[in-house]
């Protein structure tokens, strides 16, 4: 192990990032991925060769990549700067088993899935100062140099998962940026850049607190008014044996994302209101409503809107600057009438004769979309991030917690699509498929729901959870019932056309969450 202490300081980590490292430290969280599809029909280079190349220019162009958090088990971590990335030590190359490269179509991916939740399972506890805080896995078929997968996996105090897409629009660059004439510089060790690290949210965002909202806050963690019926998986525990991350994640064609996302519009919501809900409805369908009637969900919002840097767009760096929303869902009284009716047949070990699409409604998705906007209206005021300056100590906010009830039944995360700007995607080399995941946390809710649009169109939804406080059979019905219950939204909306229906509503311009 390097001796950090000699690596050059660069600044403390902010509240925020002390939320990461805290939990990174103590084993009770691990990482966040991006992963994008890539491909070129005619690159001339060998495929380490291209990665490497790309990656050097990455490491000089984000200063956080070349930085480490130090002093992760004390109360003020700070980030130093490795004198060079190594990219063997965090790099991996990968041949697939079986032939296989995404399309439109919405295949699934399971040797992906296995990738991930190995990555998932991973750290970067171990020898400090040899290699930096994310790791690379370069996933391909035989003999396929021009196409292949890229994951990113990160440690969230570096980065949020808007950075995942930011990372992807460099990667793409960088790729266009290599000529197909020349050799290219593909040297894994990259000297680190002297360039100075941007600040934390803290630093860019005073994130505003009334004491009366602070008030409700703490008292809310010393006095949980749990209500009786909701579901949230098993307690808090500090068994060992229930530390491992699942990853399952579903693919929606370009032609159902498409369809979701017009009727999502045409019922005044967003995508994020419509997804959640789905899955809300599909959690529901599997509880019995004699002990499980409600949901509480916390989702990310995205604060760079709020945010500006004096010589550069915020939207183009990597970073963490991210916030919450919460949002409670109740399962309607068996007197309400579905508002879609339907008879799912051919469900794995379905426990109740409800289903996700029976419990789904659009009232609830727009009412969603309303408490997100709310949220945002505050821009970065009484926000639950300005509240981590004021804990003592994060490490022991975070013991102290075992052995009691979850907050939320599950995070939801939906980083948006994948957008290059047109000096990102002018070039041969084009990115398909996009994933986002993460690994679940031991404090945290009972799965983590990450969402995220590709280049291709198709939206990938990446579910996980440690198994043991959620059960593998149980996420397999959830996973099943939100598939089913878009099936049943989208062929709905295809019966409309086909009869001439038409739903009353208005577009909504863009996604509310990040």
């Amino acid at each position: 192990m390097a001796d950090v202490k000699n690596f050059e300081k660069l600044r403390p980590c902010g509240g925020l990032e002390k939320f990461s490292t805290s939990r990174h430290n103590i084993n009770f969280y691990n990482n966040v991925g991006a992963t994008a599809a890539y491909s070129n029909p005619s690159s001339p280079h060998s495929l380490q060769s291209t990665v490497f190349a790309a990656l050097r220019i990455l490491v000089n162009t984000h200063p956080i990549l070349s930085a480490i958090p130090v002093d992760e088990d004390k109360k003020s971590p700070y980030f130093a700067r490795l004198p060079s990335v190594d990219l063997r030590t965090c790099t991996q190359i990968i041949e697939r088993k079986t032939a296989f490269f995404p399309t439109e179509a919405g295949e699934e991916d399971e040797e992906l899935d296995a990738i991930l939740e190995q990555q998932h399972n991973s750290h970067w506890r171990d020898n400090l100062g040899t290699r930096p805080f994310w790791n690379i896995v370069v996933l391909h078929s035989r003999g396929a140099s021009r196409e292949f997968t890229v994951s990113w996996i990160f440690h969230h105090a570096l980065a949020d998962g808007t950075s995942g897409l930011v990372f992807h629009r460099s990667f793409l660059a960088a790729l266009n940026s290599q000529s197909t004439d020349a050799t290219l510089e593909d040297d894994p060790i990259v000297k680190s850049p002297t360039t100075e690290l941007l600040p934390s949210l803290e630093r860019l965002h005073k994130l505003p607190l009334n004491w009366s909202f602070l008030a409700k806050v703490q008292w809310r963690d010393w006095f949980p008014n749990r209500h009786p019926k909701l579901w949230t998986g098993a307690k808090i525990t500090s068994d060992l044996s229930m530390r491992t991350t699942k990853v399952r994640s579903l693919v929606l064609s370009k032609e159902k994302s498409t369809a979701l996302l017009e009727l999502s519009r045409e019922h005044r919501t967003t995508l994020t209101g419509t997804l959640q809900c789905i899955a809300a409805s599909a959690v529901l369908a599997n509880l019995d409503p004699s002990k499980h009637d409600r949901m509480r969900v916390d989702g990310a919002v995205s604060l760079r809107r709020f945010l500006s840097l004096p010589d550069r767009d915020i939207e183009d760096q990597i970073g963490a600057w991210v916030s919450q929303y919460f949002y409670t869902h109740v399962r309607p009284a068996p007197s309400t009438p579905p508002q879609h009716p339907a008879k799912e047949e051919g469900a794995p070990n379905e426990p109740s004769t409800t289903t996700a699409l029976g419990l789904f409604s659009w009232s609830e998705a727009q009412n969603v979309r309303e408490a997100i906007a709310a949220e945002l209206a505050k821009e970065g005021k009484n926000s639950m991030v300005g509240c981590i300056r004021w804990v003592p100590s994060l490490h022991s906010f975070f013991q102290a917690h075992v052995g009691r009830d979850r907050s939320e039944s599950f995070e939801l995360s939906n980083i948006g699509v994948f957008k290059p700007k047109p000096e990102e995607a002018k070039g041969e080399w084009k990115v398909g498929r996009v994933v986002f995941s993460q690994g679940a946390a031991v404090t945290g809710p009972g799965f983590e729901y990450s969402i995220a649009t590709g280049g291709d169109g198709c939206l990938v939804l990446s579910f996980s959870w440690l198994e043991g406080i959620v059960q593998g059979e149980f996420m397999k019905r959830v996973i099943w019932g939100v598939g089913s219950c878009v099936d049943g939204l989208v062929a709905a909306k295809a019966d409309q056309k086909v009869n001439g229906d038409v739903v009353a509503g208005g577009a909504v311009n863009g996604e509310a969450v990040p």
